[in-house]
């Protein structure tokens, strides 16, 4: 969009368009580059992780509690590798709070539930999933059981409010052609949302998933901290109180959040990450408590008892987000100082974080290009390659849209008229990925059962081999 490309039609993504059209924002402020990109997220949350503070005191919780809340969700980001970040859920926090903020304030009633919608509508735009948010306001009224002869109007301004904000980010799809191209991939999408598919296999994966990220990246402290913080709040909220409103408000919120990810049937971290503000409120109350506690404790003469707290405080911070914070310090100075051992820092032995190779594969294609050669990539992580070319590229983001198990015909004639045109042809060999593919096969696998192999046989010879890419280039 930043360069006058349309998505879906020269870029093809799953993603909705209001994530690219925020992208194409941040290019316009920033600048195009990597480090643009991560300044952006920097500041976006440092200011999520403020607002977060500031809304918790204008409820009613403690000063410590509230600086707490804010701290804990700037560790639990900052804990994420680069590839789990600015993400679409990176952006829930701070509409969530700006959504709670609305919706208890002395603004005109009609005005706020539209502005809450609008914002909302916004944010289903960048990832669709997170439109369930909407009916966070919709529960909080049946809550109080406040069905008032203003319910149905308030609830058409907050519809009303949803249109405007998810088409306001979602204009690159006005157009008639973009919009065509759209329909292809949410054909696609209806593909990916059913993978894996339902079975005891999924159920049994999904408790994994849910315990890995609780005991190891949320981390085994801070999941104690939120249990307890949870049983507090719900044992003092006795009272009719703005506070207690608040709490039932977010409580909700969780629920649908925690649902959000389990329709999506995806786990990875990130997915998670919409639920970091929430649960950061109620680990800051379980945190205020044990540190209380510890500092009792530790004003007593004994020894053994100061030596114990130590012990705790060490435990607790051990099993904290704070070993991975500390290890991810090292890729920021590497950044600045030598760029070889940050590259090396993000390639691991997988088939999908291999920076110094996608650089190596790179370098050697723009050392044998000008501006006019075509290259395409067949792989899982396509994007990341084509990131680094100075040729034109493929409008595939990732291999699966053409060898996936679900076939788009327009895809597959795009792809085979890419073939045709292309000085360069990069495929993987190892990129299995079940879940985004619905098979186990590699792209180099696809593509030999595909008939573009043969045109690639008749036109193009293997030129060379790097890791587990085999780089064609036309005869």
């Amino acid at each position: 969009i930043s360069t006058g490309c349309e998505i879906y039609k020269d870029f093809v993504d799953l993603k909705p368009p209001g994530i690219f059209v925020l992208y194409s924002i941040i290019y316009h402020l920033f600048g195009i580059s990597e480090i643009a990109l991560r300044l952006f997220d920097f500041l976006f949350q440092v200011l999520t992780a403020y607002f977060l503070t500031k809304t918790l005191l204008k409820f009613g919780f403690e000063k410590k509690q509230s600086i707490f809340a804010g701290i804990i969700y700037s560790a639990l980001y900052t804990s994420l590798s680069y590839s789990q970040t600015l993400n679409p859920e990176s952006f829930a926090g701070i509409v969530m709070i700006a959504v709670i903020n609305l919706y208890f304030s002395d603004s005109k009633r009609v005005l706020k539930v539209f502005l809450c919608g609008l914002l909302i509508g916004i944010l289903t735009s960048l990832k669709f999933t997170l439109g369930i948010i909407f009916f966070l306001p919709v529960i909080f009224e049946f809550s109080k059981f406040n069905l008032s002869k203003h319910f149905i109007f308030n609830k058409t301004s907050l519809i009303f409010g949803f249109i405007t904000g998810f088409i306001i980010f979602s204009y690159p799809i006005i157009n008639s052609t973009v919009f065509h191209h759209f329909l292809y991939a949410n054909e696609y999408l209806k593909f990916h949302t059913s993978q894996p598919p339902l079975s005891i296999n999924l159920v049994r994966e999904a408790i994994k998933q849910f315990g890995t990220f609780f005991g190891d990246n949320y981390s085994l402290t801070l999941t104690i901290f939120t249990v307890l913080g949870i049983a507090i709040l719900l044992k003092k909220t006795t009272e009719d109180t703005l506070k207690q409103f608040f709490l039932k408000f977010i409580l909700a919120l969780s629920f649908l959040l925690l649902l959000s990810v389990i329709v999506e049937k995806k786990m990875s971290v990130y997915h998670f990450l919409r639920m970091f503000s929430i649960l950061s409120v109620f680990a800051a109350v379980g945190m205020d408590f044990i540190t209380t506690r510890l500092k009792n404790l530790y004003s007593h003469k004994s020894r053994f008892i100061k030596i114990s707290v130590y012990i705790i405080i060490a435990m607790a911070l051990i099993l904290s987000p704070m070993p991975r914070i500390i290890s991810l310090w090292i890729p920021i100075k590497h950044y600045f100082t030598n760029e070889i051992d940050y590259n090396e820092f993000y390639t691991r032995s997988d088939a999908q974080n291999l920076r110094s190779v996608y650089i190596e594969i790179a370098e050697y294609i723009n050392s044998k290009s000008n501006p006019n050669t075509k290259t395409t990539v067949m792989a899982i992580g396509a994007n990341q390659i084509n990131y680094f070319l100075k040729t034109k590229h493929s409008k595939f983001s990732q291999s699966l849209f053409y060898f996936g198990n679900i076939q788009i015909p327009q895809w597959q004639w795009d792809i085979e008229n890419e073939v045709k045109e292309s000085d360069f042809i990069i495929v993987q060999t190892n990129d299995i990925h079940p879940m985004l593919t619905g098979h186990n096969k590699s792209s180099f696998d696809c593509l030999k059962e595909s008939k573009y192999y043969n045109l690639i046989i008749q036109n193009f010879y293997l030129d060379k081999e790097i890791n587990k890419f085999l780089i064609y280039k036309r005869k």
